[in-house]
């Protein structure tokens, strides 16, 4: 485990690291309602433009993958420069 602190060195969250799952897919929440499925929501595209905190990028990915139903393919991150 590893310990995330912010500024004020309070503790963030901890982070697992393994290496061993670096290379497995990651797959999002299964949609609980498959009526749902063909919903024109689910084919909205999803663009995440990451800025200057790796971490806040980190739990907006998280974040996305939770949410039920949510389609990979429909979304893009955008590089840093």
């Amino acid at each position: 485990m590893v310990s995330l602190t912010s500024e004020k060195n309070q503790p963030e969250c901890l982070l697992a690291v393994s290496v061993e799952h670096m290379d497995e897919a990651l797959t999002p929440a299964p949609l609980s309602d498959k009526v749902l499925e063909h919903h024109k929501i689910f084919q909205v595209p999803i663009i995440v433009v990451p800025g200057l905190n790796h971490n806040a990028v980190r739990m907006q990915l998280e974040t996305l993958l939770m949410q039920a139903g949510i389609r990979p393919e429909m979304v893009t991150v955008s590089e840093m420069d």
